[in-house]
């Protein structure tokens, strides 16, 4: 048999709808993102948008999920939606605004029953097309989830300030009991948001470990064998 194994060497593992990729190459191996076929989009198109700005003023829900504002005092908007007669603002689709943020205050996402979830990737955008007071620099949003064995998990995503979605993925973002985010310098990052990628916690049936395991042990048995 010449060559078994080359520069890499990809297993597949897979049962119904679950799939494991393990990937070998040498020296680097890249990453993949696989999104489940139970996953969902968070894309806010339960709601209405009209001419003018729409205030959400209770927990937003939606495929599962609750989308709020933590560290709230009083009574206030969560969240807003710009209107089409917000031309510099609106971007054509229903995305949303934190209406409160920075100091202890940001947006938080849970599953119902507080059940563990995993996240893949959101798309963001410019607070409005142009210069604002509300973010005169590049856009920095800091995301920080929260996994079900109480460790965290942060990752930062700066926008390019060009007026235009950006779809960002996340590294790691997986069992988690909720995410939260902010402006990562306290005030001037103010941005848009829509199209969240998310799906209940994968967990591995045992057969699919099982495979896992026994796929190991042959490669390993495979590599001994050249060397001898």
């Amino acid at each position: 048999m010449k060559k078994l194994i080359t520069t890499f060497l990809v297993l597949v593992i897979a049962q119904q709808a679950n799939a494991i990729i393990i990937t070998l190459p040498s020296p680097n191996p890249p990453t993949a993102t696989i999104v489940p076929p139970n996953a969902v989009v968070m894309d806010f198109d339960g709601l209405s948008v009209g001419a003018e700005n729409l205030e959400i003023t209770e927990a937003y829900h939606e495929d599962g999920f609750i989308l709020d504002i933590y560290g709230l005092t009083v009574q206030v908007p969560r969240f807003y939606m710009y209107g089409t007669d917000s031309v510099s603002a609106y971007t054509g689709q229903k995305s949303l605004i934190q209406a409160q943020s920075g100091q202890g205050v940001g947006a938080i996402l849970t599953r119902d029953g507080g059940t563990p979830f995993d996240l893949f990737s959101i798309d963001l955008i410019e607070i409005v097309n142009g210069p604002s007071f509300l973010s005169p620099n590049l856009t920095e949003v800091l995301f920080e989830g929260i996994k079900s064995d109480s460790t965290v998990v942060t990752q930062l995503f700066v926008l390019d300030g060009i007026w235009g979605f950006e779809t960002f993925d996340f590294n790691g973002f997986t069992n988690l009991t909720s995410l939260k985010w902010d402006i990562a310098d306290g005030f001037s990052s103010y941005h848009q948001f829509d199209n969240i990628v998310l799906a209940p916690a994968t967990v591995p049936a045992p057969a699919t470990i099982l495979l896992f395991a026994l796929g190991l042990i042959e490669l390993i048995s495979i590599v001994k064998r050249k060397k001898s």
